[in-house]
C-alpha cells in the first residue's frame, strides 16, 4: 500500500513539471516540449526541453498550429506567415508583451494582441478547452482500508467531484464521497465513510485540450455509519477528514468528458481509522 501512496503523490508531481515547458503543437498533431528562443517572421527557434545546452532547432510557421508558454499563454498561427512589410509592425507588438522572446503573430492580430480572429480558426476541441472551464460528475469504483482489519473486506467507494478554472491552470474543487466495507463474519453489515471536502483545483492540459490531468487536495468533514440490514447508524459528531485526489479527464464531446480518478480519503471514527484509497470512474458534464 506504500508503494501505491508513493506513485500517487508521484502523479501529482508531474503537474509542475508539464507546467514548466513551452509546448509546440505541430499541424499534424505532433507535440514538441521545448524552451522557445524566438518566434520570428517565417520560423521558430527552440531548444529541446532537457537539453537546453543542446543545439538549438529551426521550424517554420507553416507547419505549427499552436505554442503553448510554461505560463500559461498562447500563440496560434494562420496558415499565412507574416510579409515582409508587415514583420517590422508585428515584432513592435510582441515586443510590448510580458515576455522576453520575440514573438511575431498573424496580420489578423492587431496591436492589443487580440486573438478574436484567430480564436475561430482553432479546432472544435481546443475552442471548448477555452470556453468550458468548470464541471460537475459522478464516478464508483473499489477502495481499500489504508489499515488492515481481520474483519473488513475490500469496498466501494462513490464520489461527486465539483471543479472550476479561474485561470489555464488554477482553480477549486469540491468532493462529495462515500466509502463502505464490508464486515466479514455479518450477513449485510457494511461500515464507512460520508465527508465533503472542498480545496483549490491544479490542472494541466494534454494532446491539444483532449486530455486534462487534475489533482484536487482538499479538507472537510465527515461521519462514520454502520448498517446492517435496513437498519443504519451514524456517529454523533462531524470529524475532521482531508483527502487527495487525480483524475484523467477525457473530453469526449462538448459536453461530456469521461474520468478515471484516484483518490485518497482519511477518516477515523468509531475509535477506527477508515482512511482508503481507492480508484473509480466516471462521467462529467462539462459548463
Amino acid at each position: 500500500m506504500k508503494k501505491i501512496i508513493f506513485a500517487f503523490f508521484l502523479l501529482a508531481s508531474t503537474v509542475s513539471v508539464i507546467n514548466a515547458q513551452d509546448i509546440i503543437t505541430q499541424k499534424n498533431g505532433d507535440e514538441i516540449k521545448a524552451k522557445v528562443l524566438e518566434v520570428g517572421a517565417n520560423d521558430v527557434k527552440y531548444k529541446k526541453f532537457g537539453n537546453e545546452s543542446g543545439p538549438t532547432y529551426t521550424l517554420s510557421k507553416s507547419e505549427i498550429f499552436m505554442i503553448k508558454y510554461e505560463n500559461g499563454e498562447k500563440d496560434m498561427f494562420e496558415k499565412t506567415a507574416a510579409t515582409p512589410a508587415t514583420t517590422s509592425a508585428t515584432t513592435s507588438a510582441a515586443n510590448s508583451t510580458a515576455n522576453s522572446s520575440v514573438r511575431t503573430i498573424s496580420p489578423s492580430q492587431n496591436s492589443n494582441g487580440n486573438q478574436n480572429q484567430n480564436q475561430n480558426t482553432l479546432p472544435k476541441v481546443a475552442q471548448e478547452r477555452d470556453s468550458r472551464k468548470g464541471y460537475i460528475g459522478g464516478g464508483i469504483g473499489g477502495a481499500g482500508l489504508m489499515k488492515e482489519y481481520s474483519d473488513a473486506a475490500g469496498g466501494l467507494q462513490l464520489n461527486v467531484n465539483f471543479g472550476y478554472l479561474f485561470s489555464n491552470n488554477v482553480g477549486i474543487a469540491a468532493s462529495f464521497y462515500n466509502t463502505s466495507f464490508d464486515i466479514e463474519g455479518y450477513k449485510n453489515t457494511s461500515i464507512g465513510l460520508t465527508g465533503l471536502l472542498a480545496g483549490p483545483l491544479f490542472s494541466t492540459s494534454m494532446a491539444s485540450g483532449i486530455l486534462d490531468f487534475d489533482v484536487r487536495p482538499g479538507i472537510g468533514v465527515a461521519m462514520g455509519n454502520v448498517s446492517s440490514g435496513s437498519a443504519s447508524v451514524n456517529s454523533d459528531d462531524y470529524i475532521f477528514s482531508f483527502g487527495l485526489g487525480t483524475s484523467l479527464r477525457w473530453n469526449c464531446s462538448d459536453y461530456v468528458s469521461l474520468s478515471a480518478n484516484m483518490d485518497y480519503y482519511y477518516g477515523k471514527v468509531f475509535d477506527l481509522d477508515l482512511s482508503s484509497i481507492g480508484f473509480s470512474i466516471g462521467v462529467n458534464y462539462r459548463f
